[in-house]
């Protein structure tokens, strides 16, 4: 009886393992296993960041890190700087007609919180030697060994390091930061106010909204600039006086720059930095915001690499190192900074930021302040560098640096902040949660209550689905909306007396829709029309990248802006498509659209395009182009 189930189960057994062909039984074999580039998705840049943030910052923010990896995973939050240059009530009201409200004032407003350090220094030295144990191992035991060993012994080496553990192991030594007590001067806040005509403008805590594009007004200048909130923080740091002369060791991309001439304090900035092009850019910047530069203030660039600046000519001195850059690592793969073959330069980030540091202080004037800042949560290029640097300067010179508090705080505290610690929870948040224990345990007693088969109950389900979906189509589409208005304006139009008709003189004549901004569809899609919506292009003469949002096959705009924007050389631009594009952020500093000639335009690959404003027009990127949204797809239906 064993013996016949077994082999009965053995055939079956062996059943499982065949599998049939048009002639024969072919036993199935299992030797290979699963391809990787088939089965398994690649890690990309992105990936590694995340991974690292993982590794080095989890342990040190501990219960604040999956809020603050949250943080980092989500969009921008832009602030509004004004333009003190260009009409300055216009563009307040404008920006308070959105619901925005100016931070400078409310943090004028403001009493500072007593904070305590969301990390103790001990409890970093800690877990940074417990990163370091876990990740490398402790070698004290060969030490002994090798100090009770023989000298005329020979000894194998025990391990063996290739170039890439090599790397590691240093990339691990730089991350880590280990605080030591050192004797730093710290001296209380001073009393001078924050800059009385810097004025930024943000949504209040909880709004999402986003900033229309700035335009250009009769001064030839825009009215406002787009930037990150935190990047005002450093300014203020600054505690800029008038008159005072200021260094800004690593200008590009210019946007702390332009808020230093934004206070209208200063006498004269230097704006430096080690490229060419991030240097043009800046300029290029400067002047849709600044104008004249001699105008205003002494304004002078300067391309040198920032270690060289050696002399104490400056009052103060703003040091933005570059670093490890953190949400833009999580954002972009172009460029990444968390690539393999950018491992050196990342090990060699502290060092650098180093040297940068130990220069802005030495350009700095006895009595003058140096503002240290980077755009990473990483303790070893923050504290770690700060520390690195007053050694060095602690054995290489005579100069003395002292720590001071700043009112750049009072930006952090703001009212309402100090209202959602004091109220954790909010009557929605009750709500929802009421709700939500309510509904489960219905839900439940619903389903047990009902005689009806799980099959019934999704054919059910089923026709629920499609008769909302009818539903959908009939009532709540733009189609059905906009024939029943016209239905409703016929019926009014004819129970109405009739009227005279209106002659070219007595009716406005229609504005057309610039641009590309027409509604009309373009259907059917002409000939010479080469490129599509959603593709990514750019620019061959300027070089900035963007996105394809609209088209026009003939250029539709004023004619005062073709006369100034189209040579007389190049009139043929107007009889030829134009297109509305919006432009990377990465390479124009403030969110904007452009509308370009086709022959001004080719198309690139693999590119994904940052701007506020995208979300408006496509649904996801494919990883070759956008796909539009339903409404754009109406209005070109052949794209």
């Amino acid at each position: 009886m064993f013996t016949n189930s077994l082999s009965t189960m053995f055939r079956c057994h062996q059943t499982t393992l065949t599998r049939y062909t048009d002639l024969l039984i072919q036993p199935r074999r299992f030797r290979y296993k699963k391809k990787w580039a088939t089965h398994f998705k690649e890690k990309t840049h992105c990936d590694r960041a995340l991974e690292y943030f993982d590794v080095f910052y989890k342990p040190l923010y501990g219960k604040l890190w999956p809020s603050i990896r949250i943080s980092l995973l989500s969009n921008h939050k832009y602030c509004a700087l004004v333009n003190n240059f260009s009409f300055v009530e216009d563009t307040t009201k404008f920006l308070e007609k959105l619901g925005c409200h100016d931070i400078i004032q409310r943090a004028k407003a403001t009493e500072p919180l007593l904070h305590e350090d969301s990390v103790e220094r001990s409890k970093i030295s800690d877990i940074s030697e417990s990163i370091v144990e876990n990740t490398v191992g402790s070698d004290d035991s060969d030490v002994e060994d090798h100090n009770r060993t023989n000298l005329t012994a020979f000894l194998p080496v025990k391990k063996v390091y290739s170039s890439k553990q090599l790397q590691k192991k240093e990339e691990l030594e730089q991350s880590v930061y280990m605080p030591q007590n050192i004797a730093l001067k710290v001296v209380p806040c001073s009393i001078s106010a924050l800059p009385e005509h810097l004025k930024v403008y943000c949504f209040k805590r909880g709004n999402t909204g986003t900033f229309p594009s700035p335009k250009i007004h009769k001064t030839d200048l825009l009215d406002y600039f787009l930037l990150d909130a935190a990047s005002i923080l450093p300014v203020i740091a600054l505690d800029l006086q008038r008159k005072e002369t200021v260094l800004d060791l690593c200008a590009a991309p210019g946007g702390k720059t332009l808020a230093i001439s934004q206070t209208l304090l200063i006498k004269d900035i230097v704006c430096n930095d080690i490229s060419y092009s991030r240097l043009s850019r800046l300029k290029n910047m400067l002047r849709f915001y600044i104008g004249d530069f001699e105008n205003n203030f002494s304004l002078e660039f300067s391309k040198n690499n920032g270690c060289h600046f050696n002399e104490p000519f400056f009052d103060k001195v703003l040091v933005d190192v570059p670093c490890n850059t953190d949400r833009h690592v999580l954002l972009s793969e172009d460029n990444n900074l968390f690539k393999p073959g950018r491992i050196d330069e990342r090990v060699s980030l502290p060092e650098q930021q180093r040297n940068l540091l130990v220069s802005g202080i030495k350009s700095c004037r006895p009595g003058g302040s140096v503002v240290y800042s980077t755009c990473t949560l990483s303790f070893a290029q923050n504290d770690g560098v700060i520390q690195s640097a007053y050694d060095y300067l602690m054995q290489n010179s005579n100069i003395d640096i002292k720590y001071q508090l700043c009112q750049a705080q009072l930006l952090a505290d703001s009212p309402e902040k100090q209202l959602a610690q004091k109220m954790p929870l909010q009557r929605i948040a009750v709500f929802h949660l009421g709700l939500l224990l309510f509904v489960l345990p219905f839900q439940y007693f619903i389903t047990r209550i009902s005689t009806t088969s799980e099959s019934q109950r999704i054919n059910q389900l089923q026709d629920v689905v499609k008769s909302v979906s009818v539903f959908r189509q009939k009532y709540l589409s733009w189609e059905s909306w906009q024939r029943w208005c016209n239905d409703l304006f016929e019926t009014v139009n004819k129970n109405l007396p009739a009227s005279k008709p209106l002659t070219k003189d007595e009716s406005e004549a229609e504005s057309p829709a610039y641009f590309a901004t027409s509604l009309k569809p373009r259907s059917p899609r002409p000939s010479n029309v080469e490129f599509r919506v959603g593709q990514v292009i750019k620019h061959k003469i300027w070089g900035y990248r963007g996105v394809i949002i609209g088209w026009d096959e003939v250029a539709i705009a004023p004619e005062a802006w073709l006369e100034m924007n189209h040579p007389t050389s190049k009139s043929h631009w107007k009889t030829m498509p134009n297109y509305s594009i919006l432009v990377d952020t990465r390479d124009r500093l403030s969110p904007q659209v452009t509308y370009v000639p086709q022959e001004n335009i080719k198309l690139i690959t693999h590119t994904r395009i940052f701007h506020p404003e995208i979300d408006h027009y496509f649904e996801k990127y494919d990883g070759t182009q956008y796909l539009p949204r339903p409404s754009i797809r109406r209005i070109y239906p052949y794209d």
